[in-house]
């Protein structure tokens, strides 16, 4: 038991008073004389022993009734935690999880209700005096700041679930950063579902002068599919091409479940539809397949059912079908009429052509490949241009001269992050393989003979492969060597034939295999952006530079209408990026304006983090507490009628001014009763 005023204990020294009154009798007695003595002897030595039992006992009575009186004053209490702080203002930060995964039900109702009602409960049990902190997930300007009771609750009913999930820690840390200076109690509230991947204790910079308390909120229905990702076989889309988009299923589930049906919509059309089904622990990949019949900008959604959690079901997915693939053919002394029968007879391709000395750096970025034709020399300005266009997005495909500067090949290899080209071979070669799981001739060949006649020639140009070059070979020499290679570069490629096509050095140029080898890297030279973004990231949208009057700017439409506003734009090396920051707050298809008109969609889909039902039984977080010696944290379970009489008694401890109150008086009574009885 401890005291809230304890100073008041000096008022026990009016003990005194009671046993000075008894030990000194101040009243006179007259003494007088009776015949029978020796009667009155043995009456007065009886009365004399029950007067000091009387008297002994109303002592006693009194002084227990003046102690009981000066402990109520002093306000005792039975303190219920290790904290021995009580009264004066206190510091309480309540924390409300309001991610999706606390959109399900519980027992006493949807889970971010429940914990709303709780965090009233605490800070009404409060007092006016107190100071307090309200902070959910957004981490809004407003809730980093203590305010008062009454804006408290107000602040509570505001509370909207919200697409933004936050670690644990980052959580702790906020609260304490707010109370580091203050004086008094501090004590942090966490109202969450206590998911295994937001909640790692071990991450946690515990404080001993902050106490934790944990009010975990359990769903009934704990399981949860959901669409986690999606991408296409093939990196562009290709019109009046088959098309195979993946689709990964995650869930929570401990049970077998078959044939869940998933539908594509793209464009306001459904374009294909499949079922499932699911293992216990396993995450399940399906394929949905179509084909692209119309060239333009297309948005669309995967969807299934799984009650009650919807927020993940829905997956939403954009992208384009180019109208025309845009070549810029760049050639040097050879004679290019190779590169031009390819393309120049087929409107899908818009073929350029331009001679090494008249090329027009600034045209880089209205195309989608480039091919470096046979060039004797590249100049540094040019190898860094090209470098610029590769890594913002665009293909560079490089055929080397007959008598070519390896010296200044070399050097653009190595800008693409490419391997070194070595001086040219005279020798004779044959291809030897095919490399048909790369994209570039996957799908290429209904059938291909293994005794094929594949290209051959007396002089290439060997490459020396770098461990961290990301090299990979599609055609590759008997020898072993790369005679066509690829390169990532950022978002762009680099590929690198090895021979010019020069007859003299070898045969592809008349081979069968150089048709569609040139085809597809056109094919896959389209701009290659990715299918969605992710809600509450930092976005950053890139598009190839656009001309951007004083009165233009670019805005973001929600094509379900609502959501609009305009992003930040930056022009960095023949690239316009665009910050979406925090604008975005809602899933959906979005539409991309340049002076109300549009030009590209956007998708945004929630954090799929939050779909990961996997929590913490309480048992389990109270064991991970103890294990991790915090000892300032503790878990508090109860309905949310019980809530508030539970933390009243916690904070306040138990109050034990009333019993003595009550004691006083019962002493007080018992003192009444000897006075009369005896």
């Amino acid at each position: 038991m401890n005291l809230m005023y304890p100073q008041i204990l000096w008022g026990l020294l009016a003990l005194s008073i009671p046993i000075i009154v008894h030990l000194f009798n101040f009243r006179k007695f007259r003494k007088v004389e009776f015949s029978n003595v020796s009667f009155l002897k043995e009456v007065q030595q009886e009365t004399k022993s029950k007067s000091k039992i009387k008297h002994f006992l109303i002592l006693l009575s009194r002084m227990f009734a003046i102690a009981c009186l000066v402990l109520a004053f002093s306000q005792p209490y039975i303190p219920l935690n290790e904290s021995d702080t009580v009264g004066g203002k206190k510091s309480i930060s309540v924390y409300i999880d309001n991610s999706f995964s606390m959109d399900g039900e519980g027992e006493e109702g949807r889970l971010i209700e429940v914990a709303k009602n709780k965090a009233r409960e605490i800070v009404s049990n409060y007092g006016a005096t107190d100071q307090f902190q309200l902070l959910t997930n957004d981490f809004e300007g407003r809730h980093q700041r203590f305010v008062s009771q009454e804006d408290a609750l107000e602040l509570i009913d505001e509370i909207q679930m919200s697409p933004q999930g936050r670690q644990l820690e980052e959580v702790i840390s906020r609260q304490r950063e707010l109370m580091i200076d203050e004086e008094g109690e501090k004590i942090s509230f966490v109202l969450s579902d206590l998911q295994k991947a937001t909640h790692q204790i071990d991450r946690i910079v515990k404080d001993s002068l902050m106490e934790v308390r944990f009010l975990p909120q359990s769903s009934l229905y704990p399981k949860n599919i959901y669409i986690d990702s999606a991408w296409f076989e093939t990196p562009v889309r290709a019109l009046n091409q088959p098309e195979a988009l993946h689709v990964r299923i995650k869930h929570s589930s401990q049970e077998l479940i078959e044939n869940i049906p998933i539908s594509l919509v793209i464009n306001g059309n459904r374009k294909s539809l499949g079922s499932f089904s699911i293992q216990p622990g396993q995450a399940t990949d399906t394929t949905l397949t179509f084909t692209q019949t119309k060239p333009g900008i297309k948005s669309g959604y995967l969807k299934i059912d799984d009650y009650p959690i919807t927020f993940d079901d829905v997956f939403f997915l954009s992208y384009e079908v180019a109208e025309s693939i845009r070549i810029l053919h760049i050639e040097g002394n050879d004679n290019g009429s190779f590169i031009n029968k390819v393309f120049s007879n087929d409107p899908y391709y818009t073929l350029t052509t331009a001679q090494s000395a008249n090329v027009n750096y600034g045209d880089f970025s209205n195309h989608d490949l480039i091919i470096l034709d046979q060039l004797d020399q590249l100049s540094s300005g040019l190898i860094l241009e090209l470098e610029k266009f590769t890594s913002n997005g665009g293909t560079t495909f490089c055929i080397p001269a007959n008598n070519g500067n390896t010296r200044s090949y070399a050097e653009l290899s190595l800008s693409m992050g490419g391997s070194i080209v070595k001086e040219k071979r005279t020798s004779n070669f044959k291809i030897g393989s095919i490399n048909l799981e790369h994209f570039l001739y996957s799908g290429a060949f209904e059938k291909l003979n293994k005794n094929i006649d594949l290209p051959k020639g007396n002089a290439f140009y060997p490459i020396q492969k770098e461990s961290k070059s990301g090299q990979e070979n599609l055609l590759t020499l008997q020898s072993g060597e790369a005679y066509l290679s690829c390169f990532e570069h950022n978002n762009g490629r680099f590929y690198f034939l090895g021979s010019s096509l020069n007859p003299q050095d070898a045969n592809f140029a008349q081979h069968a295999l150089f048709v569609p080898t040139m085809l597809r890297v056109a094919e896959f030279s389209q701009s290659n952006s990715p299918l969605w973004y992710t809600v509450g990231d930092e976005t950053v949208v890139n598009i190839a530079n656009r001309d951007l009057n004083n009165d233009e700017v670019f805005r973001i439409k929600n094509l379900s209408g609502g959501e609009e506003f305009i992003p930040e734009s930056r022009n960095t090396g023949g690239r316009t990026e665009l910050f979406t920051h925090t604008q975005v707050s809602a899933d959906g298809n979005y539409e991309l304006l340049q002076s109300n008109q549009p030009f590209k969609h956007l998708s945004f889909n929630f954090n799929r983090k939050e779909s990961d039902m996997q929590v913490y039984e309480t048992s389990e977080w109270s064991t991970l507490i103890e294990e991790s010696n915090w000892d300032s944290a503790r878990i508090m379970e109860g309905s949310t009628e019980t809530l508030g009489k539970f933390v009243s008694d916690l904070d306040e401890s138990r109050k034990l001014w009333w019993l003595f109150i009550a004691l006083a008086a019962a002493f007080l009574f018992i003192e009444i009763i000897f006075i009369k009885l005896f």
